[in-house]
């Protein structure tokens, strides 16, 4: 069978495509008699592949014995499941499994595969499942044809403009329908055609083409002067590659999963009715407009709509319909005092009973609060980080005499355990400030930093442009929902995708809000149309504190190339994700009206996407875009706070370090200066 396929030539592939009933190609069929095509000056014979050969494909891909008949095993019923599905797909084209594989694997495959779907007679399910598997061997077919040519490619002196001619002979279709097709320009393919070599600009779109051919990654790009052999693009003329190879593991992430297997936080279901009705006296009081005891004027909890949050929030954190975040964190530390206090005291706990821990009252207890920061310090190796400091700031603010919660709230004493109960209100309001003096000296210390914001996009930052990445995940994410069928939900997801790390990259917005952005056909959402233009504007209730720091609105319009993937998603892709439900979210999921936990969808994609990352968070997107532009620009602050949408003490704060960096280096060259002239 080999040797009768060697002896067919490659324009079979034409042959078939020829046969298609929605080809109208006259020059197709034109070449169909001929034994070779032309490529340029070299004349090339092109490798036959059957679906034969693909089946046995098949089997090595699910660990198979070609040569074993009978294999029991998950694995022999998937491959038979695969196997039952390719049949019925040869059978819709015509084919057989002799036949040689065509433009039903290749550029026609969406359509052979809508029509294959559309005519069986099968149940909804099935007709689900029949589709997954012939994605699957699609995939399959496209890394056997993605060896071949790197076969081929290896063992022949190629030039771009060769390998393209090559490749378009090969398909039977004109390049320019093939382009705009791919949404690739036609006027570079053009141009590459005819021996034009792409600048690093063109390098994302030569990219696109690969995936488009069924090509493996710089197939093309490594015949380009800004790539070689078995390399990603250089670091030094585009900023693509990696400088600095990153760690493999990140050590916050190693001790918090550790940590995460030995939890001690009391469960929010084993709060008793007497803690439950404190807690929500407290909240009452730090969201009230005017509450019945003082309160100091920093001391308000502000709220936001419940539907701003990026989970459904807790009903404890809940007034009405809205919620307050400071409420849900602080909530979340509370349960974890309490959780230390009931843990054993064999394990560095309180060995209190879980009963004996149902009142806020502990918190006026200055040593046992103590003995739980330092729990806490312990767990961290040794570090003070703002997780202690927030919980011992936040407690102090309740301990404040005259204004603090607690220091007017004497009558939580009698909820305390006897044996730990001030013996009269006086003597609760002096346990009260004796733990105030305590939390505010823990605060003071507590100057460590538990995790490194840059430690995940440390490679990033490593490089002259750091952005740069992103942006080619971007159209590689794009280009990868060229390839999926039209109308899938794939492909939305895919476009989805795309559109976020753009958003994240052009208007660093925190995870909360990109969560809680709306959209709606009457424009009245936080993303709407003016005129040509594409803006997103925030109520103060999607800002970080719930107000924006200078009294200023958020209203800025979005880049045009972003707008224009705006433009196709809410045109076809939302509504393919929505299948006919209705939402007011912006940024939906194929099984939700909102998307949901969007930030590991973004640490997915940049490790998915970007080469050498370990994933990271929408949040590092604001770290990574300011910092890249405090770096070209060293006097920008200004500038970045109002990208970040921060406050310009609060940026400065945060990277003063690159200011002092850019004044030595300042300094250094000057005093190289100096030493030059002697």
């Amino acid at each position: 069978m080999s040797e009768k396929v060697n002896q067919i030539s490659s324009v079979y592939h034409c042959r078939y495509s020829g046969w298609s009933p929605d080809n109208d190609s006259s020059e197709v069929t034109r070449y169909a008699s001929y034994a070779t095509v032309s490529a340029g000056s070299c004349t090339l014979e092109l490798d036959m592949y059957t679906y034969e050969q693909l089946d046995l494909a098949l089997k090595h891909h699910f660990g198979l014995d070609p040569e074993t008949t009978s294999q029991a095993g998950g694995k022999q019923q998937q491959y038979r499941n695969h196997a039952s599905a390719l049949q019925g797909f040869l059978n819709s084209i015509g084919k057989e499994i002799v036949s040689i594989v065509g433009l039903e694997l290749g550029d026609r495959f969406e359509q052979a595969l809508a029509s294959y779907l559309a005519h069986i007679k099968v149940g909804e399910k099935t007709r689900r499942d029949r589709k997954c598997q012939m994605l699957r061997i699609k995939k399959v077919y496209d890394r056997v044809r993605a060896d071949l040519d790197e076969g081929r490619l290896s063992d022949q002196n190629e030039t771009l403009q060769s390998a393209l001619r090559a490749a378009f002979a090969t398909l039977g279709i004109a390049p320019k329908t093939f382009a705009k097709s791919h949404v690739i320009s036609v006027s570079a393919l053009q141009r590459w055609l005819h021996g034009a070599e792409p600048n690093r600009r063109g390098l994302p779109e030569l990219r696109r083409l690969e995936l488009a051919l069924g090509m493996e990654r710089d197939a093309l790009v490594r015949l380009t002067s800004h790539g070689s052999a078995g390399s990603t693009v250089k670091a030094s003329s585009s900023g693509c590659g990696s400088v600095t190879a990153p760690k493999s593991t990140i050590a916050h992430r190693e001790l918090a999963a550790a940590l995460r297997t030995d939890r001690y936080r009391l469960p929010e279901s084993a709060m008793g009715e007497h803690l439950i009705a404190q807690w929500r006296g407290l909240l009452k009081y730090k969201t009230a407009v005017c509450p019945s005891l003082k309160r100091s004027r920093g001391g308000h909890w502000g709220l936001v709509p419940a539907d701003a949050s990026r989970v459904t929030p807790s009903p404890l954190v809940t007034v009405g319909g809205s919620c307050s975040m400071t409420a849900k964190f602080f909530l979340e530390s509370l349960r974890g005092y309490l959780g230390f206090l009931a843990r054993p005291a064999e394990r560095g706990g309180g060995g209190r009973t879980r009963d004996d821990v149902q009142t806020l009252g502990w918190l006026s207890d200055g040593d046992a609060l103590q003995a739980y920061l330092m729990f806490k310090t312990e767990r961290s190796q040794g570090l003070m980080h703002r997780g202690q400091k927030t919980f011992a700031a936040t407690v102090a603010g309740l301990l404040r005499k005259e204004s603090g919660y607690l220091w007017q709230s004497s009558h939580l004493r009698m909820s305390l355990p006897e044996d730990a109960r001030p013996d009269s209100d006086d003597a609760w309001r002096r346990q009260c400030e004796r733990a105030y003096e305590a939390m505010i000296a823990w605060v003071a210390q507590c100057r460590d930093t538990s995790r490194l914001p840059e430690e995940p996009i440390s490679h990033l930052l490593d490089l002259e442009q750091p952005m740069l990445p992103v942006l080619r995940a971007i159209e590689d994410i794009r280009a990868a929902a060229t390839l999926e069928v039209p109308g899938s939900v794939r492909r939305a997801v895919l476009h989805r995708d795309a559109l976020l790390l753009a958003l994240l990259i052009t208007n660093p917005l925190r995870e909360r809000t990109l969560s809680a952005l709306k959209y709606s056909r009457t424009n009245t959402g936080n993303v709407y149309r003016s005129g040509s233009t594409w803006r997103i504007r925030l109520q103060s209730a999607l800002l970080k504190t719930g107000r924006s720091g200078d009294g200023r609105r958020y209203d800025v319009a979005v880049a045009g190339w972003v707008g224009e993937l705006i433009d196709e998603y809410v045109a076809e892709h939302r509504l393919v994700m929505l299948a006919g439900k209705d939402s007011d979210a912006f940024f939906v999921g194929w099984r939700t009206k909102r998307m949901s936990s969007l930030s590991k969808r973004v640490f997915t994609l940049t490790k998915r996407y970007i080469p050498d990352s370990p994933g990271f968070s929408a949040h590092a997107f604001r770290h990574l875009v300011a910092t890249t532009l405090l770096k070209a620009n060293p006097d920008a602050f200004v500038m970045v706070a109002e990208l970040l949408n921060d406050r310009l003490e609060t940026v400065i704060a945060t990277y003063a370090h690159l200011k002092r960096d850019d004044s030595f280096a300042r300094h250094y060259r000057f005093i190289d200066e100096l030493r030059a002239v002697f």
